[in-house]
């Protein structure tokens, strides 16, 4: 039988949310991209291009904040990754001061 400890959980956990965040950055760079590519086509056409991708509710409006949401749950998630292995930081110190006194009676 093995003994885990809640700091490795706390460690593993920290390890899986910095994977979400990486892939949500991931994502967006890839939509990024793609956004990208398709204004430089729809601009081509300087009459329709410009409307259609310039408005203020434009298809340009609407992805760059797609994207921008995108980054902002990454942004998050990378703050419960590090909030998660700051957690199992601290506690591992309670865990060796637990111990000292047990050691020290």
């Amino acid at each position: 039988m093995t003994l885990e400890r809640f700091s490795e959980k706390q460690r593993t956990a920290g390890t899986d949310t910095a994977k979400v965040r990486d892939r949500m950055n991931g994502l967006a760079d890839r939509v990024q991209t793609q956004l990208d590519n398709l204004i430089a086509i729809v601009r081509s056409d300087p009459v329709f291009g410009s409307k259609f991708m310039d408005d203020a509710k434009g298809l340009k409006y609407q992805l760059e904040g797609a994207v921008e949401g995108t980054r902002t749950m990454a942004a998050s998630w990378g703050k419960l990754s590090d909030g998660q292995f700051e957690a199992a930081r601290n506690n591992e110190i309670e865990e060796k001061k637990r111990e000292a006194q047990i050691l020290e009676a």
